[in-house]
């Protein structure tokens, strides 16, 4: 774990996890490893109110979130439109945000996804410097 992670208690994200299906469980908490392996230094956060778990670096702010549903779970971007995806995985069409839809383990493409967490990083990090500079 990086220095500047905090750890959420395993309590909370078995309670965002409760009354999901095993396999919806499983897939969100396989994503959770390898947002928390890729991201050592991001604060992981229970939001109960969006049901989800986001994850914050201490420079760049808010890079991603897991959100579970019923017989999915996503995977946000918050700058999702602006990130480089040679995979292809991401979908979406809104003006900012793009996700990953997974509906089980063997759908969760470690590298690419990994791949991903680290442009978002990246694309998140560019975009909070340039506001901080005025929007230059």
């Amino acid at each position: 774990m990086g220095s500047g992670e905090q750890t959420t208690p395993t309590s909370a994200v078995t309670q965002l996890l409760a009354g999901h299906p095993a396999a919806i469980r499983s897939v969100a908490l396989r994503l959770r490893e390898l947002v928390r392996l890729v991201l050592p230094d991001a604060q992981e956060k229970v939001l109960s109110g969006w049901h989800a778990l986001a994850y914050h670096d201490p420079v760049a702010g808010y890079v991603c979130g897991i959100f579970p549903f019923d017989d999915h779970v996503k995977l946000l971007f918050e700058h999702g439109v602006s990130m480089d995806d040679p995979a292809q995985l991401l979908e979406g069409t809104t003006r900012q945000t793009r996700h990953v839809t997974l509906f089980r383990v063997a759908d969760i493409r470690e590298a690419e996804i990994g791949l991903l967490v680290r442009e978002a990083l990246r694309v998140t990090g560019q975009i909070r410097r340039r506001a901080a500079r005025g929007g230059r």
